[in-house]
């Protein structure tokens, strides 16, 4: 108990406290200098015009000596955002009272192939509690990340397995001359013999029918965003889910899958998010603030469905030392609803966790959790390959951090029953973990994690940019 209440006054008390080397100290003041000239290497594909759109400063614009540099450290930061490059390097030369730019980036590999496998569960502990072959997916994913060099994205999704699904994203950032509004298109059909149909005792519970597909779902989705400053983006998107499932489900085991009994389900639906973003790096953030909050509602007044949600998301990233890190997080989901079909339930345990219920499903018409982690940088490398390996992919990159972390949360339930326990209880869990990072933003975490049932487990974590 004292170990758990020494490590939440650690991560939840740090960013009060005033830490040494945090202060920024002021350049000299400078007069001010006009930027005369930018210059874009080693962009082989991409446009420069893409690169331009992420600059703090264009060509005729004033600066003040003293904030050059800052300017420059977001412009990088901005460049990172776009998942486009490996390397960035920015040169700044003043001749008199004109400033050049020379920028170089070393682009990454953009059009493959990807063969993908993948487990069908939520995460590796799931799956490995029954390690049946045929809950995992596998296929190909089809990527082209820079479309024309304008930094639009095509993916095609062929996956076959436990769920069998065709999916197309197309994806293009600027619509517009002045690049703040662009649009992204998603459909995916997908079907088959098994599905969660229930949670029991705080875990999903599946129903599976060999001979034929049980779920049906179809979903398409147009997205429009606008993001007229660097840093703030309104996006819209406009879409429908129709769901088409065997009464097995419905009349034998959960009538409130879809809503009162029904097979077949059409949900319309409309959401708006705004997001304000300031992150020295957006897949694996050591310094800056996030924060989104969007509104959602899917259905209509009179229709077989009329839900509202909202979402909140704050993040602060705060570097203590030379390679300290702490990382805090509050994520809130909540709908005024107070029963909601089981497929719209809001849940802990998919996207958004407490360390060390992975194992678990906690359904609600609200949640929120609050994720704490501290972490140092114990390696770094940058590994040289054969000189056939594609310069795209060469050097291989690893970067390995050592961490502690305390997450809690709660989720709200209006359904009192005695097969869940684990919905209206604090929630806590804590541990310690390494994070490996390489190629194209790919992580895997690996984390000793305790929970307050006292339950403790290794678990497996592993992501990818896309």
């Amino acid at each position: 108990m004292q170990i758990k209440l020494v490590l939440l006054l650690t991560l939840c008390l740090a960013p009060l406290l005033k830490i040494r080397g945090q202060e920024v100290i002021a350049r000299p003041y400078q007069k001010k200098v006009l930027v005369k000239e930018i210059q874009i290497f080693g962009n082989k594909r991409t446009k420069p015009s893409v690169l331009l759109r992420e600059l703090p400063f264009k060509i005729d614009d004033s600066l003040a000596g003293n904030e050059i540099k800052s300017l420059e450290v977001l412009a990088k930061n901005q460049l990172t955002a776009l998942a486009l490059f490996h390397d960035i390097f920015i040169e700044d030369s003043i001749s008199g009272n004109e400033i050049y730019f020379a920028i170089t980036v070393r682009e990454r590999w953009y059009i493959f192939p990807e063969p993908t496998f993948s487990l069908a569960d939520r995460n590796f502990n799931e799956w490995w509690k029954t390690k049946q072959i045929y809950r995992t997916t596998y296929g190909i994913n089809i990527y082209d990340l820079n479309v024309r060099g304008r930094n639009e994205r095509l993916v095609i999704n062929l996956i076959d397995g436990w769920h069998r699904s065709l999916g197309l994203q197309y994806k293009i950032p600027y619509l517009n001359k002045s690049k703040t509004l662009g649009a992204q298109l998603s459909a995916q059909y997908q079907v088959g013999h098994e599905v969660p149909y229930i949670t029991l005792n705080d875990r999903l519970q599946y129903i599976r029918v060999n001979e034929v597909n049980i779920f049906k779902k179809t979903n398409a989705e147009l997205q429009f965003n606008y993001r007229r400053k660097l840093k703030t983006t309104h996006t819209l998107n406009i879409g429908f889910e129709f769901y088409d499932i065997a009464d097995t489900i419905t009349l034998k085991e959960n009538p409130s899958f879809l809503s009162s009994g029904k097979t077949s389900l059409m949900a319309p639906y409309i959401n708006y998010r705004y997001t304000y973003q300031s992150l020295d790096y957006f897949f694996y953030p050591q310094k800056g603030f996030y924060f989104s909050a969007a509104i959602e509602k899917r259905g209509y007044k009179g229709g077989e469905i009329n839900i509202w949600n909202s979402y909140w998301d704050v993040e602060q990233y705060t570097p203590l030392y030379s390679n300290l890190y702490l990382a805090n997080s509050l994520k809130i989901q909540a709908s005024p609803n107070k029963t909601l079909p089981y497929i719209y339930s809001n849940s802990l345990g998919y996207r958004d966790l407490v360390r060390g219920y992975e194992h678990y499903v906690i359904n609600g018409n609200a949640y929120g959790v609050l994720n704490n982690e501290l972490k140092t940088k114990i390696s770094s490398w940058k590994i040289k390959l054969p000189h056939i390996i594609p310069s795209q992919f060469n050097p291989a990159p690893l970067q390995i951090y050592l961490k502690v972390y305390y997450d809690i949360g709660y989720v709200n339930s209006n359904l009192v029953n005695s097969i869940n326990v684990l919905p209206n209880k604090t929630l806590q869990g804590y541990g310690l973990g390494f994070d490996f990072i390489s190629y194209y933003d790919s992580i895997l975490r690996i984390e000793y994690s305790i929970n307050n049932l006292g339950q403790k487990e290794l678990f497996l974590h592993y992501l990818a940019a896309f």
